[in-house]
């Protein structure tokens, strides 16, 4: 109780809290002093100095309406705003530090980012200063949660390519590296298969001297456009089948891990199927959002050769930025904002 005493001491040194209370004290003062009034005024002090900032300013604002004093219930009303403000900026820290949390899951991070921004609306919060530390704060968990993975699928792509290499099985493999990596083999054994044909089909048409490939060919080669467009330009069917076949080549030497590209687009499937209105019944609606994502993943990887902070960042953009109104967090901010001003009374 003496701590909460010295907290409201200490506040008697702003301007606008000290003049309501010295009004409030003029007020007490110029009260009969009558058995029952002095035991009320006596309860209303110990309120004053014992209780939280809320119950503070309620007593104030009680008091100004009982005495007709409008300014001295104005003043509780502001203190009452203010506190509430704090105590809002707390919980959004609170909940902005859980979302900077590589142990935090997807699920909790997308409540308690609509939690913090319901905070920010509801006490007048700057949303946009909000939104920027809540996007700050998972772009700095997602790329711990990348770096990490990165490395393991990294290292274990280079196991898997040489298990293949010795012609070992999905069983070999996943006995010496544990079942949940059996993806790793899987997807660079598929990658493997790809590259070998693609390189096969140009190896064919670098003998020809006419250039017959269509751009969805090509594209199906894994070329870009950019690189399309550049083959194109050259001036004999001979050049561009040789362009191409070098290409491939280069591609399938300096391919990063289809396994890390599967990662990433599965990261980034749930914003896609959100923005897109997608349903996970719909296995054409999956099919297509999961298109969507590979080829955002496979430009971010093109620009920024798979820097896990560079995807993070683009993990983090691609989130639809409108939240769900129609959920009631009510209750959840109530129990924030209880709780934390509870810590404050007892610090």
């Amino acid at each position: 109780m003496a701590r909460f005493g010295q907290s409201f001491l200490a506040s008697l040194t702003q301007p606008s809290y000290g003049q309501g209370l010295f009004e409030l004290g003029g007020a007490i003062g110029g009260a009969p002093a009558a058995a029952a009034e002095k035991k009320r005024r006596d309860a209303m002090m110990e309120e004053l100095m014992t209780g939280s900032p809320i119950q503070q300013a309620r007593v104030l604002q009680k008091e100004g309406v009982r005495t007709g004093n409008v300014d001295l219930a104005l003043k509780g009303q502001q203190l009452e705003k203010d506190t509430l403000q704090k105590g809002a900026a707390q919980g959004i820290e609170a909940l902005v530090t859980q979302i900077a949390n590589p142990e935090t899951t997807d699920d909790m991070v997308e409540q308690s980012r609509k939690t913090a921004l319901q905070l920010a609306r509801d006490n007048k919060v700057p949303e946009g200063r909000v939104r920027k530390a809540l996007d700050e704060a998972e772009k700095r968990r997602l790329t711990v949660n990348y770096e990490k993975e990165t490395a393991i699928i990294n290292s274990l792509t280079l196991e898997a390519k040489k298990s293949l290499s010795n012609e070992e099985t999905k069983e070999q493999f996943t006995a010496k590296h544990g079942e949940e990596y059996g993806y790793v083999y899987d997807a660079t054994k598929e990658q493997k298969g790809l590259n070998e044909a693609r390189v096969t089909i140009a190896k064919e048409n670098a003998k020809n001297a006419t250039f017959d490939y269509t751009d969805e060919e090509l594209k199906d080669l894994g070329l870009n456009e950019v690189t399309i467009a550049r083959i194109k330009k050259l001036p004999s069917g001979t050049a561009k089948n040789a362009a191409v076949l070098n290409a491939v080549t280069a591609l399938a030497s300096n391919q990063p891990s289809a396994a890390l590209l599967n990662f990433y687009t599965d990261a980034m499937l749930n914003s896609v199927m959100k923005e897109k209105g997608f349903s996970y019944d719909d296995e054409e609606e999956v099919k297509e959002a999961k298109a969507i994502a590979a080829e955002r993943v496979n430009a971010e990887f093109l620009a920024t050769g798979g820097n896990p902070a560079s995807m993070a960042s683009a993990a983090v953009e691609s989130k639809a930025k409108e939240e769900d109104d129609e959920i009631d967090f009510s209750a959840a901010i109530q129990e924030i904002t209880s709780e934390l001003l509870g810590e404050a009374n007892g610090s």
